[in-house]
């Protein structure tokens, strides 16, 4: 019969539920792992704007972790040239002709930012998701926006 009540709110959402540590949460300490700073600054920013957990200074004074990794690799190189020719025909039709050219190759950095939601009292991950760098828009904000987007779901599905 329990089984039976709580369809209906699981059949709102596709996804899964998220666990009830991250639901009653009320502070969260960000770890920022990635070696960028600025990924700190966009999750610290996100979650100031939602305003639903507390953010802390330490983890013993959270009740979760946002934890923030990257993965940075090389994904090809980049090369541009320039070439330009100069030159004359003499009066026996010979072309004379100088070529100069100039490039420069550099590498393309591409990554994948990751975000854990990490249970302070046993260690466990409770939520991760992941996405790649883009040109236009924050991995890490649309990380944060998507956890809040799902506990937003989950409180509407539960009333």
């Amino acid at each position: 019969m329990l089984i039976l009540l709580a369809l209906p709110a699981f059949a709102k959402s596709n996804k899964m539920p998220l666990p009830q540590q991250v639901m009653n949460a009320k502070t969260i300490y960000i770890d920022n792992q990635s070696g960028h700073a600025e990924f700190g600054d966009r999750a610290y920013d996100e979650l100031k704007k939602w305003g639903r957990y507390q953010i802390v200074d330490a983890a013993d004074k959270a009740d979760i972790i946002l934890l923030l990794s990257a993965k940075e690799y090389v994904g090809g190189y980049r090369t541009s040239t320039n070439h330009h020719t100069t030159g004359n025909v003499d009066d026996n039709g010979n072309i004379n002709a100088n070529t100069y050219g100039s490039g420069t190759s550099r590498a393309v950095v591409t990554g994948t930012t990751f975000i854990t939601i990490v249970d302070t009292k046993t260690g466990a991950s409770l939520w991760a998701d992941a996405k790649p760098w883009g040109n236009w828009k924050s991995a890490t904000r649309g990380l944060v926006k998507e956890l809040r987007d799902r506990v937003k779901d989950q409180e509407k599905g539960n009333k």
